[in-house]
């Protein structure tokens, strides 16, 4: 894609674009973006005196504020702007509702309240701080938000230390789902106090690189794209009611748990 755009006014002219297709497909009360991750290739041919392309991806955190929270809507609307805009652009949707916002913990309305001050509206009305009971907060319980971490380190911990090698190859890739999505939660509470309302592995994967960003040698992300470890970060306790325990190949759920355990050991 050939582009002349300063940077800034691009992605202001992509937020804009995100905006106006989530507005399309929910009732949106408010849209802030706290976060942008840029991917972009430049190519000079000089030989052929031809002008700089640029292939550019633009990965962008938003936090939505809606009427109704309609089921599977936090999938369903990211799959739409990655549709809509052919790939160029992505987004990781935080997605509550009013009510939501204003029945959280006040832990987690540190986390709204910065929403508020910092991050940029991009769409629709600014949120009322007050109606949404944002001010006043008690100050953060350090020790709340250590305790919580810990905890789910320690479940993790304890699965890791239970699930040897010589484990049921179905039970094991359940159990490493499990785990990873312990270390997901524990990375995104520490960093930002915020309990997710979506649980996919891939989306709360990439909150936590939001939260901490880790190289591909400790996890790639690329696992997520991959079919055979795709199913297997998938898997969950219904596949142990239900399917066949030779669901998946021995050497590819070992695989997973080393990166699993890569990542734990990176904590």
């Amino acid at each position: 894609m050939e582009t002349k755009t300063h940077p800034i006014t691009a992605r202001k002219l992509a937020l804009k674009e995100i905006g106006s297709i989530l507005q399309k497909h929910c009732a949106l009360v408010s849209l802030y973006c706290f976060g942008i991750h840029c991917n972009s290739n430049t190519k000079h041919d000089i030989m052929d005196g031809k002008c700089a392309s640029e292939n550019r991806h633009d990965h962008f955190y938003l936090f939505a504020c809606v009427e109704k929270l309609a089921h599977n809507a936090t999938a369903n609307l990211m799959d739409i702007v990655a549709t809509e805009t052919k790939g160029r652009y992505t987004c990781t949707l935080l997605i509550h509702t009013y009510k939501q916002i204003a029945k959280a913990q006040p832990e987690q309305k540190h986390f709204y309240k910065d929403i508020l001050e910092k991050a940029w509206l991009i769409a629709g009305e600014e949120l009322d701080a007050e109606k949404l009971i944002l001010t006043d907060i008690p100050e953060k319980n350090e020790e709340g938000i250590k305790k919580y971490v810990s905890d789910r380190n320690k479940l993790a911990s304890s699965l890791l230390i239970e699930m040897e090698e010589h484990v049921e190859t179905l039970l094991l890739a359940v159990t490493m789902h499990d785990v990873l999505e312990l270390l997901l939660l524990s990375g995104i509470y520490s960093r930002l106090q915020y309990y997710p309302n979506h649980f996919h592995l891939k989306y709360l994967f990439g909150l936590f690189q939001f939260c901490h960003p880790i190289p591909d040698y400790i996890f790639p992300a690329s696992l997520f794209e991959q079919d055979q470890y795709q199913e297997i970060l998938n898997a969950n306790h219904n596949d142990l009611r239900f399917r066949s325990k030779n669901l998946f190949e021995r050497e590819d759920v070992l695989t997973v748990r080393t990166f699993v355990r890569h990542l734990y050991n990176s904590m």
